[in-house]
């Protein structure tokens, strides 16, 4: 069955949008997250999570590397909800499981400054828990969360604490054919290449702390073997934790319906369609209303190669609501081209093409239109190697906005030592070519991490 992922203006919300497997939005006994990426996911962390300003259905494969998790590594170890099979501890009905993790960061340019970069080293213990709870039938409660802090040496006013991506929180309830999960998402986003748009010009980037919640609703229908209906609602939430920034503060209402049929056990054809909202709280960035409408499509080509695709006319109109001195809307494709290939039962590799409308800074909307490659190989039972490279093309909207160039490049490896205990080390490079004075930078970082899970 094809994945459907709507991306829209939350960044939290886009992470849910799913709809078309059950394991999706919420209420999943099972892994599954929006569509995520298998591909060693825990090496890095969610990179383009910008609140989109147009709405584009991307059908998303089982093992594909989606968008949100870009080519970097994380400031702080990244919480990955984890298998059904490591929920190891067990008390009646309830599986729980808990881990804990340390990384050690080396970062040459925390505050992305294009002519006075800035180093540090930082230190970040970082705790996962979670369980899965079948308290009754066809009645299931799902909790994951992360949870740390980051000491940095040289600027300890950068001290945080986190909530790692992907921590939820779901209760779904089965009636027949009829699936009907609640969700929530929620974390604290401090990562300023999270936002392509942003450059050290903007000011202040190393202390960039967001939180970011997103809850609601989706109902999934089974109707006969072949066809599946969802619709869903949630409200976005996306505020600055301090001063900086505040102007990109707003919350989301989206709306969304589909529905997917099995044309043959090797192609599946959808349609989609989704309303999202944005409003800010500050009188700066323009309000938005945007609509998208568009079909997807799954082909499994072969054993080993798996096709999905997803286009759609998207609008997002404005109205002059703040300062921002931009009329301009958009009208017009949005897409998402992927491929998935297993090259052995050690080896995968994917291929990811695709145009998005998303958020503005001092202008309505950014245009971006990326590529991406990623390879993860097993060299041994123990030792695991990946790779991703991106390329992406940002585009303002407005008459003096910027027109940047980004280049990502992650190289990782981890190593299980027992059942337990496992470590890991990974390089990732960022360099951004801005036609405007200092919104471009180069960024080098270098960690090491150490796990335990219990």
């Amino acid at each position: 069955m094809a994945a459907v992922r709507a991306v829209t203006h939350d960044r939290g919300a886009r992470r849910l949008l799913n709809p078309a497997t059950p394991q999706a939005a919420g209420g999943r006994p099972h892994r599954r997250l929006a569509g995520a990426g298998r591909v060693e996911r825990a090496r890095w962390r969610p990179a383009r999570l910008l609140p989109c300003l147009g709405l584009l259905g991307a059908a998303a494969a089982q093992a594909q590397v989606e968008p949100d998790y870009f080519a970097r590594t994380p400031p702080y170890p990244v919480y990955t909800p984890p298998d059904v099979t490591q929920y190891n501890l067990k008390v009646g009905n309830l599986s729980a499981q808990l881990r804990g993790d340390v990384q050690f960061e080396v970062n040459d340019n925390i505050n992305l400054d294009q002519y006075n970069p800035q180093g540090d080293f930082s230190i970040g213990p970082f705790v996962g828990v979670g369980f899965i709870w079948p308290y009754a039938k066809d009645h299931v409660l799902q909790l994951d969360l992360g949870i740390g802090y980051r000491w940095y040496l040289q600027h300890p006013e950068l001290d945080f604490v986190s909530i790692a991506p992907n921590s939820h929180l779901d209760y779904t309830v089965s009636l027949g054919n009829v699936r009907v999960t609640a969700h929530d998402r929620f974390s604290i986003e401090v990562d300023p290449m999270s936002l392509g748009v942003l450059g050290g010009a903007a000011g202040q980037v190393a202390s960039f702390r967001r939180f970011v919640n997103a809850a609601g609703f989706i109902t999934e229908w089974q109707a006969s073997r072949k066809l599946s209906l969802f619709s869903g609602y949630d409200y976005g939430l996306d505020r600055s934790l301090n001063a900086n920034f505040r102007e990109l503060d707003n919350y989301t209402h989206t709306a969304y319906g589909g529905l997917n049929y099995a044309l043959s056990a090797f192609l599946t054809a959808g349609v989609m369609g989704s309303y999202t909202a944005t409003r800010y709280f500050e009188h700066i960035q323009n309000d938005g209303d945007s609509y998208s409408f568009g079909p997807t499509f799954t082909w499994k080509l072969s054993k080993v190669l798996t096709a999905t695709a997803a286009a759609g006319y998207t609008a997002s109109v404005y109205s002059r609501t703040g300062i921002v001195l931009d009329d301009s809307s958009y009208h017009g494709p949005t897409y998402q081209l992927t491929l998935e290939h297993t090259l052995s039962p050690r080896t995968s590799q994917s291929l990811q093409v695709g145009q998005s409308v998303g958020l503005g800074f001092e202008d309505n909307y950014t245009k971006t239109t990326d590529i991406q490659y990623g390879i993860s190989t097993r060299l041994t039972k123990a030792i695991t190697l990946n790779a991703i490279i991106a390329y992406e093309d940002l585009v303002g909207s407005g008459l003096f906005s910027d027109h940047a160039h980004r280049y990502l490049l992650y190289l990782g490896s981890g190593y299980q030592f027992t059942k337990y205990w496992s470590a890991g080390v990974s390089y990732s490079f960022g360099l951004r070519e801005s036609q405007l004075p200092g919104w471009g930078y180069t960024q080098n970082r270098l960690t090491v991490d150490l796990m335990r899970r219990f």
